[in-house]
């Protein structure tokens, strides 16, 4: 039998550890957000969807360089690396996607399920393109029943988009396809971590999550992006899986699905995108977080550097970056703190007074004149 599953997306950036940036974090990159519930699906499941904002970073973006940054050292492209993917999915009582990825000329990214114990059973694709915005194709119209033009419109536009049919390996288990192509950040190996659901102190549960992120060279890894889904905190997803990861053609984004389970009714799914640059930033800026935390501010700086190269709108590493050689009177200070006020606005220049990460500077003229 098919489950029915209500449909949200949340179209949002995951959030990135910040160094002396003390309130939570937007993100990488600039992004946009919006929820909605599809009306041509019964309500029980969910699904949610995120884009780091690709469209906003433009070719007037200053480059690090331009404020007087030294690049980091450079790393050849090659092949991109993960652990932990692909990794088999069960297909008993839950239903993962039957089909997914990126259009041919990766302007979406997304899913296709079957969702319901309809006869004929339910079918929708809920994709997000490069402007955030949510596509909603189903094969039922607005009153919740079976459509043929519209059954037949979703099979040709699926058939001809260039997503990837999930076909199962047995009657119970799908494995999708292996990670494959080529990036600019072949120092770190990316890394899949799946946290299962687990009791509080409360006494009730946490939905099980995947967790993506990486480990940079001998580093331990960092994860800084999440996906999950939670339509029914009562019944929280105890079964998550990933679904589906890829490279987009051209390999500038990175796209990945993630697909929950908590009960019979209760599939739901995860999808993110992500220029590559941000990914990257994510595991460099926390990496550089873990180091700053312990006081060892040279190192910091490096990841935090290699961060701001990695995505050219990314607010919080450039901030980050300031901080780092602010406790070490690099200097530099002048310079990323410049790039971080470019990034981050007046909202920068207000928090970077009162930060401690800057006391030993904060009394010269250059930083009171870039924060006044």
């Amino acid at each position: 039998m098919r489950r029915i599953m209500l449909v949200t997306l949340a179209l949002s950036t995951p959030s990135l550890l910040s160094a002396c940036h003390k309130d939570t974090p937007s993100g990488t990159a600039s992004s946009a957000s919006a929820s909605t519930n599809t009306a041509a699906v019964q309500p029980s499941g969910a699904a949610s969807a995120h884009t780091d904002g690709t469209e906003a970073v433009g070719e007037n973006v200053a480059s690090p360089a331009s404020f007087g940054l030294p690049e980091p050292p450079q790393v050849a492209p090659g092949p991109i690396r993960v652990k932990g993917y692909p990794d088999n999915v069960r297909n008993g009582m839950n239903d993962p996607a039957d089909w997914a990825g990126f259009t041919k000329d990766g302007a979406e990214f997304g899913y296709c399920a079957t969702a319901g114990a309809k006869d004929p059973v339910t079918e929708i694709c809920n994709t997000v393109d490069r402007k955030s915005k949510l596509v909603t194709r189903t094969n039922e119209n607005r009153a919740q029943q079976h459509d043929n033009k519209l059954a037949e419109d979703l099979k040709k536009w699926r058939d001809a988009s260039g997503l990837t049919e999930l076909k199962p390996t047995s009657p119970t288990v799908q494995k999708p396809p292996a990670l494959t192509g080529n990036w600019p950040f072949t120092d770190i190996v990316v890394e899949v971590l799946v946290a299962g659901s687990t009791a509080t102190k409360k006494g009730d549960m946490t939905p099980a999550v995947v967790k993506l992120g990486g480990a940079v060279g001998d580093e331990a890894p960092v994860h800084p992006f999440t996906l999950g889904s939670n339509p029914k905190p009562q019944a929280p997803p105890h079964f998550a899986v990933l679904n589906f990861f890829a490279l987009s053609p051209g390999g500038k984004e990175l796209g990945a699905v993630g697909h929950f389970n908590a009960c019979e009714y209760c599939d739901s799914f995860d999808v993110k995108r992500w220029t590559v640059g941000s990914f990257a930033a994510g595991i460099y800026n926390d990496t550089g977080f873990r180091h700053h935390g312990k006081k060892e501010y040279a190192k910091a700086a490096e990841y935090f550097l290699k961060a701001v190269f990695a995505d050219p709108a990314a607010k919080l590493p450039a901030y980050n970056l300031a901080c780092a050689y602010a406790r070490m009177k690099d200097p530099h200070t002048q310079s990323a703190l410049k790039l971080a006020i470019a990034r981050g606005g007046d909202a920068t220049k207000k928090r970077a007074p009162k930060d401690a990460d800057f006391d030993l500077v904060k009394n010269e003229p250059w930083f009171v004149e870039l924060t006044k």
